[in-house]
């Protein structure tokens, strides 16, 4: 009978566990920037609680992760593809609003979160002209080796097709 050497269960409850850290982390920081760009987004709209649809944010969120993976595979991504992407991703939306917004990609750092936030800031998604406007907000982050973050996050104001929709 040929006895096989025992398995090194250390390594691999380690390496899952450094997954689920990581885990863990990725979903820590994406809360964190999403309740910082809802703050300021908030004090953007002068002190006016923003009204978010949900469903928007999670369908742009999905819309990141395809970004990020070309990103990965591809060095870059196209514009074109971006827009096509998150216009067929919000196509449930289209009948009754217009998206306007833009993604927003940042390394990890001690100054990104201020770098996105000007980013964000400086798109004018904020200074939409009605207070008819539901915001969709998508966040992804992305954790790789050697502490190397990748930071999304998808701003959209969503404005109604019907002009007794705009204030």
């Amino acid at each position: 009978m040929i006895r096989r050497p025992p398995r090194s269960t250390l390594s691999s409850s380690s390496a899952a566990s450094d997954v689920y850290k990581r885990q863990r982390q990725e979903a820590e920081l994406e809360a964190h920037v999403k309740k910082v760009v809802k703050k300021c987004l908030q004090t953007w709209r002068n002190g006016k609680q923003p009204n978010f649809q949900q469903r928007v944010g999670s369908i742009l969120r999905e819309v990141l992760i395809d970004m990020e993976q070309e990103r990965f595979d591809h060095a870059n991504f196209e514009q074109q593809l971006v827009n096509d992407s998150h216009l067929s991703a919000l196509s449930e939306f289209n009948a009754q609003y217009e998206p306007i917004g833009i993604p927003v990609n940042v390394p990890y750092t001690d100054d990104s979160l201020k770098n996105l936030i000007d980013s964000l800031n400086e798109s004018s998604v904020h200074e939409i002209g009605t207070d008819a406007v539901l915001f969709g907000l998508g966040v992804y982050v992305k954790a790789y080796s050697h502490n190397v973050v990748s930071i999304w996050v998808y701003l959209v104001g969503l404005v109604s097709n019907d002009p007794r929709g705009r204030l």
